[in-house]
């Protein structure tokens, strides 16, 4: 993925593949983020939406996007895209495809605002999905509407229940009164009681329209798989009704039937990475021949991080590598030494030359992504990916990310940067192939590694280097953790196409939808992590930190349960 408004045309394709595993088969925790002066922040938004995207691939120059492709499982090579998932009516009943006004479509028109204690509208939804995403308001697949409804497991999920109200009303001591009823038998009603959530009668919190009510779902509704409506009230007014449908989270759809564990290596040697100055700009060659360095450490150096002596550039690398583990963690809704709570995704990361890392990843049954190096398929003019990986539905493999199609390219970081008008005006300065200081080269450097070391102290062009230090590793982390987390979400299931409960809405088109994207993907509101860089924008960019949007999110956290 790249960012269009800084010239990229852009797709993107995954190969399809893996190892057969062994076995059976929010709210959302934000990575922590620095201060900076408001100058130099600025000007370093621009080297963020080059960088910070969750890339399946990067732009080349205005080229024609080619079909897109994929790995046939055990084929060993890249083939056409087969990642489509059938959207027949077997898991929905009474759900067609039609014209016809859908049933439970909430009023669209605009509230009556009133007085500010006033309750202004209430609404319920589950796993956080945004209100116009619940499946009241239909979808189109290939230009026909159809309603939909997610998939839930017997417990785990979340109630949420939104009230936007004037600034003066308060919500009620008591948790809302939750009504389930069957849909497809005959069932008395069922009272969601507070003692059936986490914690205990939920919780109320303020959020920007009003208050926001959320409980985890502990004790199972009763009811065989089927179809459900759920609906609350709080103060006398009562919601829409919510469609659900109950189903097994067999292991054939559980994508983490256990912890699933992932190693991340950073000692890809597939050749040389040579830049030099070209007229305004500069060539970037990667010659196959491997040199004894990893290509990771190569890239971060012809861009100026890796200056100083063996000890600077040895703590740089381990900086921006753990600065790329926590953000994992965050993305992942892991704490940040990596342990989990009830809201983590059940992953865990161990990188190269950790303590506890396997001698034979694969054998531990570890599933592996590579970072460095050039991408096996880029051709000069053509197209620049930043990632490719297997795409496995329901996360069923043990996959191989490392083969030279697959994994993270930092060499197309280097080729995207250095061909960027804004990035290389910022970062020139540094840059070893314009004859600039690299980042550790001057004696006073040194002091930026400290993790007390506090930039705003100097004063001038010290300042100034000494920010662009920090903030430039900072965002190449950023960039290479959203990159190396979109790609691992394609090894974990994400995102199919179609409608609920069969797919997570990729390929179809709604009121969610910023952006049209292709293949294994959906752009929603927001700086989603599987959006692909054909929908990158630098409003993303500026009002928010890249994350899983809220049905992924609940993939991840097995609060839903996708497949046919």
């Amino acid at each position: 993925m790249g960012a269009p408004g800084l010239g990229a045309s852009v797709r993107s394709y995954h190969g399809r593949g893996g190892r057969a595993k062994a076995g059976a088969r929010v709210p959302l925790r934000r990575p922590a983020r620095r201060s900076y002066p408001r100058r130099v922040r600025t000007s370093f938004i621009l080297l963020l939406a080059a960088l910070a995207v969750a890339c399946d691939d990067g732009g080349g120059d205005g080229a024609t996007p080619a079909a897109d492709a994929a790995l046939a499982p055990g084929d060993g090579a890249v083939d056409d895209l087969d990642a489509t998932s059938t959207t027949g009516d077997g898991d929905v009943p009474g759900d067609a495809t039609t014209d016809a006004e859908p049933g439970f479509r909430f009023d669209a028109a605009p509230p009556d605002l009133g007085p500010p204690d006033v309750l202004r509208h209430l609404w319920v939804t589950v796993n956080d999905i945004p209100e116009d995403m619940r499946g009241l308001e239909p979808g189109r697949v290939d230009g026909a509407r159809s309603t939909f409804a997610w998939a839930l497991p017997e417990a785990g999920w979340t109630i949420e229940v939104y009230a936007d109200h004037g600034g003066a009303w308060e919500p009620p001591p008591e948790a809302p009164y939750l009504l389930w009823r069957a849909v497809d038998v005959d069932q008395p009603r069922h009272v969601i009681e507070p003692a059936h959530v986490a914690p205990a009668g939920g919780r109320w919190q303020r959020v920007e329209s009003g208050h926001r009510w959320q409980g985890r779902v502990v004790t199972p509704p009763p009811g065989a798989p089927g179809r459900f409506t759920l609906q609350a009230a709080v103060a006398g007014t009562t919601t829409d009704l919510v469609t659900v449908l109950r189903r097994e989270l067999t292991p054939e759809l559980d994508p983490f039937v256990e912890v699933d564990p992932w190693f991340v290596t950073f000692s890809r040697d597939r050749g040389r990475l040579e830049v030099a100055a070209a007229g305004d700009g500069f060539a970037v060659t990667s010659v196959a021949e491997p040199d004894g360095r990893p290509d990771f450490d190569e890239a971060v150096e012809v861009l100026g991080l890796l200056g100083g002596d063996d000890a600077w550039d040895a703590e740089v690398l381990r900086q921006l590598r753990e600065a790329v583990r926590q953000q994992l963690h965050a993305f992942y809704l892991l704490r940040p030494d990596g342990t989990r709570d009830d809201d983590s995704v059940r992953i865990r990361f161990v990188f190269e030359g950790d303590v506890d890392a396997p001698e034979d990843p694969a054998a531990a049954g570890f599933s592996v992504i590579a970072v460095g190096g050039e991408d096996a398929e880029w051709t000069p003019g053509g197209r620049t990916f930043f990632g490719r990986a297997a795409i496995d539905w329901n996360n069923q493999a043990v996959d191989d990310n490392t083969a030279p199609d697959r994994g993270v390219f930092t060499t197309s970081f280097v080729r995207f940067v250095l061909a960027n008008r804004v990035t290389v005006t910022l970062l020139r300065d540094y840059l070893p192939a314009a004859g600039g200081q690299p980042f550790g080269s001057l004696p006073s450097d040194a002091d930026f590694l400290d993790a007390d070391f506090d930039p705003t102290q100097l004063e001038g062009q010290a300042e100034i280097r000494a920010l662009r230090f920090r903030f430039a590793l900072d965002t190449l982390a950023l960039a290479m953790a959203s990159v190396l987390a979109h790609e691992i979400g394609h090894s974990l299931g994400l995102v199919r196409e179609g409608l609920p409960p069969e797919g997570l809405l990729a390929g179809v088109d709604g009121p969610w939808v910023s952006a049209d994207v292709d293949g294994a993907h959906i752009d929603t509101e927001g700086f989603n992590l599987m959006q692909s860089g054909t929908s990158f924008s630098l409003a993303d960019v500026a009002s928010s930190t890249p994350a899983f949007n809220a049905p992924n999110r609940a993939y991840l956290q097995r609060r839903l349960v996708v497949g046919p």
